[in-house]
């Protein structure tokens, strides 16, 4: 949906996979948010809490359906 502001409007709640850029690694993640009052987290592919590096940080969300790539 829409919001009044023009955005579209996700619920990020629950947990999905990702992809974690940091110091020219590309780390698999899986995030996890338990509702809206909640923090999002990040583990690893073994379970362990990622802390993202201090600075500026971008998301970008893509569909399920596509398929990501970089180099």
């Amino acid at each position: 949906t829409i919001s009044d502001y023009g955005h579209q409007d996700m619920t990020l709640n629950g947990e999905g996979e990702g992809i974690y850029f940091t110091d020219g690694v590309a780390v698999p993640v899986t995030w996890k948010r338990a509702d809206a009052s909640d923090y999002n987290r990040y583990y690893d592919s073994e379970g362990n809490e990622i802390i993202l590096n201090t600075g500026k940080t971008m998301f970008e969300i893509v569909r399920s359906s596509m398929t990501v790539s970089y180099e």
